[in-house]
């Protein structure tokens, strides 16, 4: 029985580093892990801070990370999980009371 060589990918140029290399997956996209820790880190984290403002209290704040941090602090982010949370329970009560009524 003849033996059967492997399936190999071709070669390709990596997203960060545009340097060849033999790929291991089909998806795979960078030669190493090195270059796709990089490349990620660009993408989500600045190393200029952006400023955006708190979507709870209104207040401006400096981040690094502008696509994660929408709130200045934490306990701004609590507050406003917990003010939802609020709304939530006051409309399925809402809906409880209404069903309960049979006026739907």
């Amino acid at each position: 029985m003849p033996k059967t060589r492997p399936f190999r990918l071709p070669m390709q140029n990596c997203r960060k580093c545009n340097r060849r290399y033999q790929p291991k997956r089909v998806d795979q996209v960078y030669c190493s892990a090195e270059c796709r820790k990089e490349d990620q880190a660009e993408k989500f984290y600045k190393t200029e801070p952006e400023e955006k403002v708190c979507k709870h209290c209104g207040s401006p704040f400096l981040t690094t990370a502008p696509n994660k941090q929408d709130y200045c602090t934490s306990d701004c982010q609590r507050e406003e999980a917990r003010g939802r949370a609020a709304e939530v329970r006051r409309k399925a009560k809402e809906f409880d009371r209404i069903s309960a009524n049979g006026t739907l």
